[in-house]
């Protein structure tokens, strides 16, 4: 989320960018692939700032899945492996690193019940949030809410 607010969000392949619709408005389609534009990372060759925006934006609406975000990037799930371990990092680690960075907010700047901040993350249930936030900075959800984890500052 960005701003503190909740998005709507469509999602579509990047090849339909290049299709052709029948009886479509030229204007409203312009308009539209400025706005995407602008969404997009400035960096297009920036494969880890695509997945990480891709992730970003599917946490808690969808599993973060390689081969949906490959789609999404308009390519093959091994080519997308290939271009991020090149990067020096794994489509896992991206993932770990986004949920990381929204649970620090959900749990520091919100006071949503902790089995919601597990499925806005993309976890299955509460105690996946709790092994996570052990593992990201060594102490409970409802210790970093309050400002008491050890380890890495939150």
């Amino acid at each position: 989320m960005k701003g503190d607010r909740p998005a709507a969000l469509l999602r579509v392949p990047l090849s339909l960018a290049n299709r052709s619709l029948r009886g479509g408005n030229t204007r409203l389609r312009h308009l539209a692939l400025a706005y995407l534009d602008e969404q997009l990372p400035k960096e297009s060759t920036d494969v880890v700032g695509s997945v990480r925006a891709v992730v970003e934006q599917s946490l808690g609406t969808s599993p973060p899945e390689i081969g949906a975000v490959a789609g999404l990037l308009n390519l093959h799930p091994r080519t997308l492996q290939r271009r991020l371990r090149s990067a020096g990092t794994t489509f896992a680690e991206v993932v770990d690193d986004q949920r990381r960075a929204a649970a620090r907010h959900y749990l520091t700047a919100t006071d949503l019940p902790l089995g919601q901040v597990a499925l806005l993350l993309g976890l299955s249930e509460q105690s996946a949030l709790n092994r996570c936030c052990r593992r990201w900075w060594g102490a409970t959800p409802r210790a970093v809410r309050l400002g008491r984890a050890g380890g890495e500052a939150v």
